[in-house]
């Protein structure tokens, strides 16, 4: 999914796209060729992880619910523009239960696209980025 995504939204020039994954064989220019940056960080996703600001759009597709939730609560609360997290209704249902019971306050889990992407009805790689990336540029054009 991240590879699809980083392809057509590098390929779309709308967005300055940063992929950042911690293993190494993903974190490489041959797997996200399209992307402005490609870093290698640690598994709790700090080394070399640029700074978030109000122009930083977030999509957190990490492969374990874990890496999910620690990058989801590190930033969630921020005033960036977008903080989704893939996944089911389910899944995010249950990061944003684990995220109330270790004190996050509601007003910023308010903030959290989970499922992320418009409904298209997309099941391939494809499609879901197509719907991801659309849903990033509606966030973008400030459009409901």
């Amino acid at each position: 999914m991240g590879q699809a995504l980083s392809r057509m939204a590098g390929g779309s020039g709308l967005f300055h796209v940063v992929v950042i994954d911690d293993r190494k064989e993903y974190a490489t220019a041959e797997k996200h060729p399209l992307a402005d940056e490609v870093i290698h960080t640690d598994r709790d996703f700090v080394s070399g992880v640029p700074e978030a600001d109000d122009q930083t759009y977030i999509v957190v597709v990490t492969r374990c619910h874990e890496s999910d939730k620690l990058i989801v609560k590190r930033y969630i609360g921020m005033p960036l523009p977008y903080i989704g997290v893939i996944g089911s209704s389910t899944k995010a249902a249950q990061i944003r239960k684990e995220l109330t019971e270790e004190r996050v306050a509601e007003s910023a889990l308010a903030a959290l696209h989970s499922p992320i992407g418009l409904p298209i009805g997309g099941k391939h790689p494809a499609e879901i980025a197509i719907s991801i990336l659309a849903e990033l540029v509606q966030t973008r054009n400030r459009l409901p």
